[in-house]
């Protein structure tokens, strides 16, 4: 049912639909060009959530006439048309008058706000719209046949403006969870090199470190035998995973040293008792096996008899270090160097034990890795509140653009 004085129309009624053209590989790579060319991957970049505000290619006004790229204006929404990109549900508003490459679809607005077209794409799955063939694509006339309910044009703005004062809290929030991750790397550089107070240091293979501390290496304060893999494909098979049951914690888990629970898999219980030698004890240290080499994590009291994944590593030391101190020198960009350094494989970076056996590892007095870590953990603290501040704002989001987009809640005059 339609809200009293909403309309619908077809996109392609309300839209001027579009594609950018192909973008010649001797014309990329400038960036001191007056015009903007945008590829799928700058919806990627740093800056570019929203509004495209940077291109890594740049032309001028030679190139687009050799190329017969068309300039799309101010406020055109874009988005991808082709390949997996497309299915990332990607949407951009251009901040300039812009030429994109034959990737790229354009809607320049007739007779919508561009930000109230904007937060409405938003909604739609372009899964439910792409062509039958190896490769996902879209094509204007398929996009041209999707419906769209319009309130009158005050409402439009006044939808977007709400919907958009939410995301400058949500940037402002990211803006500062980043500074503090850009503090607490400051300090792991600091701290886990120059320790608390010392004036004395010496040259090691990792370069120059308190005079009172230990270098060592993780196979020699690992206990025995603990260096292990997860399960493999013949010990664990995808079809035995359930919606609710025992967490198993696979690489994409482990994240800033934490576990995150949210969408993980699991077991059921005779499964998990089947992977005994897998399952979890507080104090164990879980390394990404493959991929994206660096994310690790400290198994907490709470998540004590979780299933070590397939794909990952788990590591448990002695009590000559903290397990505590020890996440925090993990994620130090040193060590996260060298473990991508050593990793082996061609296609994917793989870890194995005997890499992460002679993982450097720098061992302070126990006094000493308890006072730094309680540092770590205050600025831990500070970006969890942060980060779930932030995962409020974006639930406040989806539940306006629900109600606000559909009309179930109306914006009256008087709001």
């Amino acid at each position: 049912m339609i809200p009293d004085g909403w309309s619908e129309h077809f996109l392609g009624d309300v839209c001027k639909i579009s594609s950018g053209v192909g973008f010649p590989l001797k014309f990329q790579g400038r960036k001191d060009l007056p015009i903007p060319f945008i590829k799928v991957s700058d919806m990627n970049s740093e800056g570019n959530e929203k509004y495209v505000c940077s291109a890594n290619n740049t032309i001028d006004s030679q190139i687009q006439e050799y190329v017969k790229a068309p300039i799309f204006p101010k406020g055109c929404l874009i988005l991808p048309k082709v390949g997996a990109a497309l299915l990332t549900n990607k949407r951009r508003i251009l901040a300039q008058p812009t030429a994109v490459d034959n990737n790229v679809m354009v809607l320049m607005s007739k007779s919508v706000n561009y930000e109230f077209l904007y937060y409405w794409s938003l909604l739609i799955d372009m899964a439910d719209y792409v062509q039958s063939g190896a490769l996902p694509s879209i094509n204007k006339s398929t996009i041209s046949q999707i419906q769209i309910t319009l309130p009158p044009e005050k409402e439009q703005k006044k939808i977007a403006t709400i919907l958009s004062s939410v995301d400058d809290a949500i940037q402002a929030t990211q803006a500062v969870i980043d500074q503090t991750r850009r503090v607490k790397q400051g300090l792991l550089q600091q701290l886990l090199t120059r320790g608390i107070g010392h004036t004395q240091f010496k040259q090691t293979d990792i370069g120059v470190i308190s005079e009172t501390w230990e270098l060592t290496t993780l196979g020699k304060i690992a206990n025995k035998n603990s260096l292990q893999t997860g399960p493999f494909g013949s010990q664990l098979h995808a079809s035995e995973y359930i919606e609710s049951g025992i967490p198993v914690v696979m690489p994409k888990d482990l994240f800033d040293g934490r576990i995150l629970d949210d969408n993980i898999a699991c077991v059921p219980e005779d499964i998990a008792d089947r992977l005994m030698k897998h399952r979890l004890q507080a104090g164990d240290i879980l390394f990404a096996r493959r991929g994206d080499i660096g994310r690790c994590s400290l198994v907490r009291d709470s998540e004590v008899g979780w299933i070590c994944g397939t794909g990952c590593l788990r590591a448990r030391v002695n009590d000559k270090i903290s397990p505590e101190f020890l996440i925090q020198f993990l994620q130090w960009p040193k060590t996260v160097k060298w473990l991508n350094e050593n990793a082996v494989g061609q296609t994917m970076l793989n870890l194995n034990t005997q890499i992460l056996a002679n993982l450097p590892i720098l061992v302070p007095p126990k006094h000493e890795q308890i006072n730094i870590t309680n540092i770590f953990e205050s600025i831990n603290d500070e970006l969890d509140k942060l980060i779930s501040e932030k995962s409020t704002l974006l639930s406040i989001k989806h539940g306006l653009m629900q109600d606000l987009l559909t009309g179930r809640i109306r914006v009256g005059d008087s709001t």
